[in-house]
């Protein structure tokens, strides 16, 4: 089963198109307070000439809905992931399709179902104050996760091309989400972005 993998923190055009060109099936577009930050118009002009196969997809953290909405119209996004404290009621009037970020350590998989999401993200607890510095949490805590949600996990925190495989086989994500593992000084590196892309899919046909 192909592992989606999602490259997060994308701010131009030529970084964009590269991680498309190297096999990302979807990029992250950061909307909240980050190092990664980018502003609506200028995520609109990248969105508007990549290839339509790879998902656009929107990081918010406790921004207003009326500005999500906005700027998932401006920059017409397939899928918004929200980052924050974002209710169930609040996810269910975005009239668009959202991954729900969670804390590692505070995972409750009975309220997680009450979220119709795309996708439920489990991440460090260090990454939900802003930084999203990327960092590693024990991934025993979502081995034994009910098949439901399972079927929708996004592995993400820390990863980088030593360990996204370790994280694929401990568990089954169906997406893998990396950003800083994908980097050099905080920069888009694509010998990091293809050796990252590379190590699953090659995971993929052994």
């Amino acid at each position: 089963m192909k592992t989606l993998i999602k490259i997060c923190g994308i701010k131009d055009l030529d970084t964009a198109l590269a991680c498309s060109e190297l096999g990302a099936d979807a990029l992250g577009f950061v909307f909240c307070k980050s190092i990664r930050k980018v502003e609506p118009l200028e995520a609109k002009a990248i969105i508007e000439k990549i290839p339509k196969k790879v998902l656009k997809i929107g990081v918010f953290m406790n921004n207003s809905l009326e500005e999500v909405k906005e700027i998932q119209r401006i920059c017409k996004l397939d899928v918004v992931q929200l980052h924050g404290e974002e209710s169930y009621e609040y996810c269910e009037n975005l009239e668009v399709s959202y991954i729900k970020a969670f804390k590692s350590n505070e995972l409750d998989f009975e309220k997680m179902k009450k979220y119709h999401c795309f996708g439920y993200l489990v991440d460090s607890p260090k990454d939900f104050k802003g930084d999203m510095l990327g960092k590693v949490f024990n991934w025993e805590s979502i081995k034994y996760v009910p098949e439901e949600i399972r079927s929708k996990l996004i592995l993400a925190g820390g990863l980088n091309a030593s360990n996204v495989v370790e994280g694929i086989k401990a568990v089954s994500p169906f997406m893998v989400d990396v950003s800083s593992g994908v980097e050099t000084n905080r920069v888009k590196d694509l010998n990091k972005v293809e050796e990252f892309i590379r190590k699953v899919r090659d995971f993929e046909r052994d």
